[in-house]
């Protein structure tokens, strides 16, 4: 993710990814733009639609779309998740004083 700042922690001292799954990972990385904002301005999903256009262009490198899914979901759901956790960590402390 170069150019969105310094990375969180868990993401920047991660274990490295075995080799099969480095395709899953480029493309969250490729797609991580297209998601929106939730009705809170929080972090949202990247849409199921743009992981299928991602698929019919990289049809050779993904042809089964059910694992492309199933993998793109997997590291945006626990991206989505440590970024609302640090946001209501940030939120806990604040009120604290």
């Amino acid at each position: 993710m170069k150019g969105f700042g310094k990375l969180p922690d868990p993401i920047q001292n991660a274990p490295e990814l075995w080799h099969w799954l480095h395709k899953y990972y480029r493309c969250f990385e490729e797609l991580y733009a297209d998601r929106v904002n939730d009705a809170m301005g929080g972090q949202g999903y990247i849409p199921w639609s743009s992981i299928n256009r991602y698929h019919k262009r990289y049809e050779d490198l993904f042809p089964d779309f059910e694992e492309l899914l199933y993998y793109v979901r997997a590291l945006d759901f626990r991206y989505v998740k440590l970024v609302r956790d640090a946001q209501t960590e940030a939120d806990r402390i604040r009120r604290a004083g």
